[in-house]
């Protein structure tokens, strides 16, 4: 065993030894060096050339005679990202400087030249300097410090990754990215030099050298496509709407102003009546002119998509700079958009720096993207297209807009529409190419077969086309039924197109990784059935039923996913099942829009409620000729009409959606 004494001072030598060392393996926030030389040593550098010495507790650096220096050094050879905070003081002459990611072959410096009183040389000055073989000046400041001899500086430099950074008495001096570098390591070292200046004495103090974080990789820049309906438009001048047919047998006459709001303009969409407010927005027969002089404002609309900006924000987006939205003319062929969409995609690589963007979409935006990765010399800039209840092969809803009108807007107590009245969404959609586009196309009747639980979208018992063609209606009947009823051949030849040019490529991503996120479990309209009232002994009382599939409501689940347990037209894309209307897929806080979140941060920690295999619509749709329909549980309580008309809903249980079904002939129970 040593004698204590002895131990003791290989413990002491041990512990100094390992002091000295420099800290090559450091994590974040380590401190890799600190030194105010009140030791009285330079245990830990090497000097390379010069005079130096402590002196009153700094390191001082001095030399008399013309064109002479010095320098010393410190550290490791593995240091990269670190940040250099330092005292300096240039008592006598002009040329200090601080070394960083230095070796024998390479460096960068901070040169700091006071001014001793010799403008003859140019001084004062500061510089950014790399040595690789030669030096290299990358900047100069000569306004923001005049770097007086005998003062003390408080410096600092951040050298992280290919960005350099630099303050003094922490204003900003520089910061300067060198792109592609091949300085990214090494040591710190200190200098100075005589010059024909013939002395310098120039003093160092207070070194701390803290290791940096590498920043996280950059974030490819993300840009969100709108469904139909979610670009506002304005009056691009002053339009005198004057005695225009409203649709309706009747005119309608206003003049809108210059720049005034039109879609939406909710003051105009909440007053009752025919809303013909809107005909301005219509497009002529050749369904590509529009009617009057509107233009995009630039934004999305408020309803639906007013959390938007904050949902990417709130991820650490900045808007036009990584986050951009797109708005189209959501009203014409959807081919229209792809030059407009790679204009706003160039912009978005040039402002973030970055090779490529993701494309997050809702709805009929998602036609947009899909469209647009078509192109194999598009598609080379989309990483990753995520999708939102995207309508690929249509829906039955497109047609019922069409022939029946829907309303848009917002309903209370299931009955009353606060918004634009079907027949005026009838009207205006009338010559919309991208409303056709939105019709169920040759391939959404690949997956719906017109077999049990996948119904053709028209069933028209009642021949309401006069053609001597009934039952369920496959593509070509159901395209020769529209034209019959006086529908825009121009428009759904235009949608046609669309879909002929798409729909055998929705396989071929051209590279692009694809997300798709789909509603399901919502009880969605599959199926128009044109039928009558009373069947027998003879036919009586026209009407319209509708069937309804399984879906987000609007969007059938197999035209979102693309997939079943037979076909698969996805391109391999990954799927994620919500149980989510169609309007609140993109709700900031609903299940959608954090899977979409998870997907851009490439976490695997996705919400507990999405699931990857389908969510099954449950229930069975019961139809019925003529009575009341009336539900009860076990403690008699009741849901239907009571005695009085009025509707009840009493059992908390069933959905809030059965009495709006109640009241047209329907029940999933």
């Amino acid at each position: 065993m040593l004698p204590l004494r002895p131990l003791l001072w290989l413990v002491i030598v041990l512990v100094v030894f390992v002091a000295l060392i420099p800290n090559s393996f450091a994590a974040p926030g380590d401190i890799l060096l600190t030194d105010n030389f009140n030791d009285g040593n330079l245990d830990g550098w090497t000097i390379e050339s010069g005079n130096w010495y402590i002196n009153s507790g700094n390191l001082a650096g001095s030399k008399s005679g013309i064109l002479f220096g010095g320098k010393i050094n410190t550290g490791s050879s593995e240091w990269d990202n670190y940040r250099i905070e330092l005292d300096v003081n240039g008592f006598q002459g002009i040329d200090q400087g601080i070394e960083f990611r230095y070796s024998q072959n390479s460096s960068y410096k901070i040169h700091l030249r006071y001014d001793p009183g010799r403008k003859q040389y140019g001084t004062p000055e500061i510089r950014l300097e790399k040595n690789n073989g030669t030096d290299n000046i990358l900047l100069t400041n000569t306004l923001s410090f005049p770097l007086i001899s005998n003062k003390w500086y408080h410096l600092k430099i951040e050298a992280l990754n290919e960005n350099i950074k630099f303050w003094i008495d922490n204003t900003p001096v520089f910061d300067f990215t060198d792109t592609n570098t091949n300085v990214k390591k090494g040591t710190l070292a200190l200098s100075y030099w005589s010059g024909e200046v013939g002395i310098a004495y120039m003093k160092f103090d207070n070194i701390k050298v803290t290791a940096l974080a590498p920043p996280p990789p950059p974030r490819l820049p993300v840009i969100f496509i709108p469904g139909i309906g979610g670009s506002e438009f304005q009056a691009n001048g002053i339009i005198p709407w004057k005695d225009r047919d409203d649709g309706h047998g009747g005119q309608y006459s206003y003049v809108y102003a210059a720049g005034e709001k039109i879609w939406v303009n909710s003051d105009e969409a909440v007053k009752l009546g025919n809303d013909d407010y809107f005909d301005v927005l219509r497009l002529k027969e050749d369904g590509q002119t529009s009617e009057a002089d509107i233009a995009l404002t630039g934004n999305l609309t408020s309803f639906g998509y007013q959390d938007l900006d904050s949902f990417f924000t709130d991820m650490g987006y900045i808007k036009d700079i990584n986050y951009f939205v797109f708005p189209y003319d959501w009203r014409k062929d959807v081919r229209n958009t792809k030059d407009s969409l790679d204009a706003l995609i160039e912009e978005a690589k040039q402002k973030s720096g970055q090779p490529q963007v993701n494309l997050v979409v809702h709805s009929m935006g998602g036609l947009v993207g899909r469209y647009y990765i078509s192109d194999s010399t598009k598609a080379i800039k989309i990483n990753k297209l995520i999708e939102l209840g995207v309508p690929h092969l249509g829906a039955p809803s497109a047609i019922k807009a069409l022939v029946y009108g829907e309303p848009v807007g917002r309903w209370y107590f299931k009955i009353i529409n606060i918004g634009i009245n079907g027949n005026e969404v009838k009207d205006v959609i009338h010559n919309f190419p991208s409303h056709y586009s939105l019709i169920p196309s040759v391939k959404y009747y690949d997956f719906y077969n017109n077999s049990k639980d996948l119904p053709y979208p028209y069933k028209d018992d009642r021949d309401i086309d006069n053609n001597k063609v009934t039952g369920g209606l496959n593509y070509d009947r159901t395209k020769n039924l529209l034209f019959n009823l006086g529908l825009n051949i121009n428009a759904f030849n235009l949608g046609e197109q669309f879909h002929n040019n798409l729909d055998s490529l929705l396989n071929q991503t051209n590279g692009t990784k694809i997300y798709e996120i789909v509603g399901t479990s919502q009880p969605t309209l599959g199926q128009i059935h044109e039928t009558w009232w009373i069947t027998w002994p003879i036919n009586l009382i026209p009407k319209t039923d509708e069937i309804y599939i399984n879906g987000d409501d609007t969007v059938p689940l197999y035209s979102a996913s693309l997939k079943n347990d037979s076909q698969d037209l996805s391109g391999a894309a990954k799927i994620y099942y919500t149980e989510q209307k169609h309007s609140d897929l993109v709700a900031s806080a609903g299940t959608a829009m954090q899977t979409v979140k998870a997907i851009l941060n490439e976490d695997n920690a996705l919400p507990v409620e999405v699931k990857d295999i389908k969510i099954d619509l449950e229930g069975e749709q019961i139809s019925f000729d003529d009575g009341e329909l009336d539900l009860y549980d076990e403690q008699d309580r009741h849901c239907g009409l009571n005695s009085n008309g009025e509707i009840e809903e009493n059992i908390p249980e069933v959905t809030p959606d059965f009495c709006k079904l109640v009241r047209e002939s329907k029940i999933f129970e």
